[in-house]
């Protein structure tokens, strides 16, 4: 009896002691990877929300201890990616975003939203001026994933920022048709229009 109302209270207090670690996001996960529970999960959760708070030395820490766990995983690889173009380190982060786009096919089977690559490549060709290449990537990607609006409308996007309305219309109409539930493409097609 005594072992157990001993078991008891000190299982109420750790209990009571870890709920403190879901008051947010970050505590949680921060909590989480000092208690020796380093994931992948955990890591990109805590990088995305470093790179959230803008605070991207951290957010760039974390994430690169996400890539050592799990070097292939792209949602990782384009984290940091991320966060190194805020850093200004421009010059590695596309070499990760072309790795994760030249490797994308390969790996959409095995993860989701592998497209997200070749969209980071294309931002940074457009935050590079060199639209050309963005809306090149762009189409790549869309011949792969028909049905994923973000990079339909980037594509759409930069092609209107080039004054080539007809060819964005002729991405658009036929989603837009497709996808007629879909309120962002009927308001991108309205304002080509």
């Amino acid at each position: 009896t005594t072992f157990a109302i001993l078991a008891v209270a000190g299982l109420g207090i750790r209990s009571t002691l870890r709920s403190c670690d879901w008051r947010s996001n970050e505590e949680f996960a921060r909590q989480t990877i000092v208690s020796g529970g380093l994931t992948i999960r955990s890591a990109i959760l805590l990088g995305q929300i470093y790179s959230n708070q803008e605070d991207y030395v951290r957010a760039e820490r974390v994430l690169r201890r996400a890539i050592k766990l799990c070097p292939d995983y792209p949602l990782a690889r384009n984290n940091l990616a991320h966060a190194l173009v805020k850093l200004g380190k421009k010059e590695e982060a596309q070499e990760l975003f072309d790795e994760s786009a030249r490797t994308a096919q390969e790996q959409r089977k095995e993860y989701a939203r592998t497209w997200l690559a070749a969209l980071n490549v294309a931002h940074l060709d457009h935050a590079n001026h060199d639209d050309a290449h963005a809306i090149e990537t762009l189409d790549k990607a869309r011949q792969e994933y028909p049905e994923t609006w973000e990079l339909v409308s980037s594509e759409a996007e930069y092609l209107r920022l080039n004054n080539r309305i007809d060819r964005a219309l002729g991405i658009l109409v036929p989603f837009a048709k497709a996808h007629w539930w879909n309120y962002s493409a009927h308001l991108a097609l309205g304002q080509l229009y």
